[in-house]
């Protein structure tokens, strides 16, 4: 992610930008300002662009990137004369878009990464996982936030909302 590789470069010790300035965590983008955002955009292509905001922020967690991305998706899908799941239809064909991406990460993690993806894509937390060593869990969830494949606020979430919904389509069902 944009994030790990801002922290890689400017905190590890190695690096020749170590301390240059200052790091500033951003936080995100306000939900009513955003979803007001969104809607005002999609007001002109949408008979319901409040709805549809609400659940593109729902899916996204407000993760600008995603939200673009997701959000760009639905107005195409709009545009084009579709109006049935809307939402889903551009899950669908991003994840489809990028399955090769999702696929290929998912065969360079190892059985531990894999193991707590899925439980993390499951609700649940890797860190009070009795089935698996703590020290391994610890281990593993600070490789995969390190890479940054998860993040972690008042819980830990796969950062991208699109492999979590592949993880759950391919490696779940």
């Amino acid at each position: 992610s944009q994030e790990s590789m801002m922290t890689d470069i400017f905190e590890r010790v190695k690096s020749p930008f170590y301390h240059f300035g200052m790091l500033m965590r951003v936080n995100k983008i306000p939900y009513e300002d955003f979803k007001s955002y969104i809607a005002d955009r999609m007001k002109d292509v949408s008979e319901q662009p409040t709805q549809i905001a609400d659940e593109i922020l729902a899916f996204t967690n407000c993760h600008p990137y995603y939200t673009q991305q997701l959000s760009f998706a639905v107005w195409n899908n709009l545009v084009a004369g579709k109006n049935e799941d809307i939402l889903q239809l551009a899950i669908e064909d991003i994840i489809t878009t990028h399955d090769l991406d999702y696929e290929r990460l998912w065969l360079n993690f190892n059985k531990t990464d894999k193991y707590v993806m899925v439980s993390i894509c499951e609700g649940n937390n890797p860190a009070q996982d009795r089935n698996q060593p703590t020290s391994t869990m610890t281990s593993a969830l600070l490789r995969l936030s390190k890479k940054g494949y998860i993040i972690r606020s008042d819980r830990y979430e796969i950062e991208d909302p699109f492999f979590r919904k592949w993880i759950l389509k391919n490696m779940i069902e």
